[in-house]
């Protein structure tokens, strides 16, 4: 019988990063879709459906009140910013309709378990002589929202699932979505919790052929080196765009 050890070893391989050291990312709703469906138990599905149509960090999604999403706007809050600034995304009709459907309390969407939550650690910054940023331990505080770690060892059980148990149903259903029918189950390694705001914004750029600027505004990225660096963009649309230029289209 295979060790508690072994499993968690092998679970942390199924779900690390993508061979260029980022997250696996799909253009199509499909993979995504069928990504959730094996997440447990139904908390963690609307975290990542909240993550996916919001194009949010799992971190910055945890935090979302019933307030922040309330109109046509999320509203994601600058202290849970990983770029330290407040940022919103305007809604799509699905994510709406989702929310609208789902029976969230009053206060945060994701509460913690229990009363008090896990105890976090607080971390501050603070420059030394030689003008080196140190990171430094503060107080500690009862989180009052689920946690990125609890979340993400879901997202593992649920490759795991979709990777290794013998249903032939899995394969089945995966030979029947297009993006993804070539590489079987191995197209969910190196899925990780990043995996659905970079997903949406290759959604966004691939699929609905948005503007990479359009994007942007989407995902708060500044920086379009960094924005196509992110969603994997290599120039190669460009080539196949001046290949198209010929003497009979000028």
């Amino acid at each position: 019988m295979r060790s508690g050890a072994f499993r968690a070893v092998q679970q942390k391989v199924i779900t690390r990063r993508g061979r260029e050291g980022s997250a696996t990312a799909f253009k199509t709703i499909a993979p995504i879709e069928f990504l959730i469906d094996h997440i447990r138990p139904q908390i963690n599905r609307d975290i990542a459906t909240v993550a996916y149509w919001g194009a949010g960090r799992i971190e910055a999604g945890l935090w979302l009140t019933d307030r922040d999403v309330q109109g046509d706007f999320i509203r994601f809050r600058k202290a849970h910013s990983k770029t330290n600034r407040f940022h919103q995304v305007p809604k799509s009709g699905l994510l709406a309709q989702y929310l609208e459907g789902s029976e969230f309390a009053p206060g945060y969407l994701f509460p913690a378990k229990g009363k008090k939550g896990k105890t976090t650690q607080r971390y501050f910054y603070r420059t030394d002589e030689q003008g080196q940023r140190q990171k430094l331990k503060g107080t500690t505080y009862d989180r009052p929202v689920r946690t990125a770690s609890g979340f993400d060892y879901a997202l593992g059980q649920a490759v795991r699932r979709i990777m290794c148990d013998e249903d032939p149903g899995i394969d089945a259903q995966i030979a029947a979505i297009p993006e993804i029918q070539r590489l079987g189950r191995g197209a969910f390694f190196g899925v990780s919790s990043h995996t659905f705001r970079r997903s949406q914004a290759q959604y966004l750029f691939y699929t609905l052929d948005w503007e990479a600027t359009e994007v942007m505004q989407i995902t708060g990225h500044r920086s379009l080196d960094a924005f196509y660096h992110y969603i994997d963009f290599h120039g190669k649309d460009l080539v196949e765009r001046m290949r198209a230029i010929t003497r009979a289209g000028v």
